[in-house]
């Protein structure tokens, strides 16, 4: 856990982050190529638990787009 966060074993990487990157399109691979901290076996793991876990996962993103969004409109 990362903050009360599901994250990937040995890192800091949140599940939640990932699968909203998954969302906008990276493939396994380029996550992959962009955290070399990870391998394809964590990825098998996160996509699992996104799986199990789909509202946890949705509240996580939409907590960050919320966020993002604020800090965007006090700028």
């Amino acid at each position: 856990m990362c903050g009360g966060a599901a994250r990937i074993v040995r890192s800091r990487i949140t599940v939640w982050m990932l699968e909203s990157l998954r969302r906008q399109g990276a493939t396994d691979s380029v996550l992959l190529d962009s955290y070399p901290t990870i391998n394809a076996a964590d990825l098998v793991n996160a996509w699992a638990y996104v799986a199990m876990n789909k509202e946890e996962i949705d509240a996580a993103i939409q907590d960050e787009e919320r966020i993002e969004a604020e800090a965007c409109r006090a700028s």
